[in-house]
């Protein structure tokens, strides 16, 4: 679901920004039909929960998203920004086990504690790429 996009050097993994507003809009849409057909209370709580879900969910959509660049890496999300390491923190990539989680890149740092990046809903060729940017970025 998730789509990696490059530009100026850098790679940005995010969800569908087209997604996320849809979801926002059947909210929105689904808040005013209920009051304005004035449904018994039930159908409008019920209504109003399934509004703030999608709300949530298309919020979550646009405002998350992970930007690797030749510096470092940061991730933001709808609370802002989560995580900021540069690559000279980052001794090297956790080789993949078979305990080892595809959806994450495990990446073992300097100080002996680890940090992830989040890989799922990209397809394999798309991990591929990050997984080389990264080494490449560690190479330097």
């Amino acid at each position: 679901m998730r789509a990696l996009s490059e530009g100026d050097g850098s790679l940005v993994i995010a969800g569908p920004t087209w997604l996320g507003l849809a979801f926002i809009a059947i909210a929105v849409v689904l808040t005013i039909l209920v009051l304005v057909l004035q449904r018994p209370r039930p159908v409008r709580l019920g209504s109003f929960l399934g509004a703030i879900i999608l709300l949530v969910a298309g919020w979550h959509l646009i405002g998350n998203k992970t930007t690797l660049e030749p510096r470092g890496y940061y991730v933001e999300s709808i609370y802002g920004e989560e995580e900021r390491r540069g690559w000279l923190q980052v001794r090297q990539i956790v080789s993949g086990g078979p305990n080892t989680d595809p959806d994450h890149l495990v990446l073992q740092l300097r100080n002996s504690s680890e940090a992830t990046i989040d890989l799922s809903g990209l397809g394999p060729a798309e991990r591929a790429r990050v997984v080389a940017f990264v080494k490449k970025q560690l190479t330097r």
